[in-house]
C-alpha cells in the first residue's frame, strides 16, 4: 500500500525550471561569464526563491539575466552575504532581495510574497 504525502501532489512549475536554465551556473564574471561552476547554496537558495515567484511569461532573455545576476557580484555586501555566515536572516534577505531586484531589472514580473525587509 501505497502512503500518499501532501509532496507527492506536487508539481515544479514549467516556468521556475525555465527560469532556472537560464541561471546556471550560479557565478558569473561582470560580462556575464561562467566564473564558477560549483553550487553555492546561498546563491541557488536565493535564485530559486526568486524564480519561483515570477508570475509573467515571456521570460526574459537568458544573457540579459544572466548579465543582471553577474552585477550582482560587483556590490561587495552581496558577496559577503554569499560567502559569509550564510544562515544570518538578515544576509539571507540580503541575498534574496538582491536576486528578486537583478532579475527584476533582467525584464521578469515578481510577485514576493513575503517582506523581504
Amino acid at each position: 500500500m501505497h502512503v500518499r504525502r501532501p509532496a507527492d501532489n506536487l508539481q515544479v512549475p514549467s516556468l521556475v525550471v525555465k527560469t532556472m536554465i537560464l541561471l546556471l551556473p550560479l557565478r558569473y564574471t561582470p560580462d556575464g561569464q561562467p566564473s564558477e561552476t560549483a553550487v553555492n547554496r546561498a546563491l541557488l537558495e536565493a535564485q530559486l526563491l526568486a524564480c519561483s515567484w515570477v508570475v509573467d511569461q515571456p521570460l526574459p532573455n537568458a544573457n540579459t539575466v544572466k548579465r543582471s545576476i553577474a552585477k550582482l557580484f560587483q556590490d561587495e555586501l552581496f558577496t559577503d552575504a554569499v560567502r559569509r555566515a550564510t544562515g544570518d536572516r538578515s544576509r539571507t534577505l540580503k541575498r534574496a532581495r538582491d536576486t528578486v531586484a537583478a532579475i527584476e531589472r533582467a525584464g521578469a514580473k515578481i510577485q514576493v510574497p513575503h517582506n523581504l525587509n
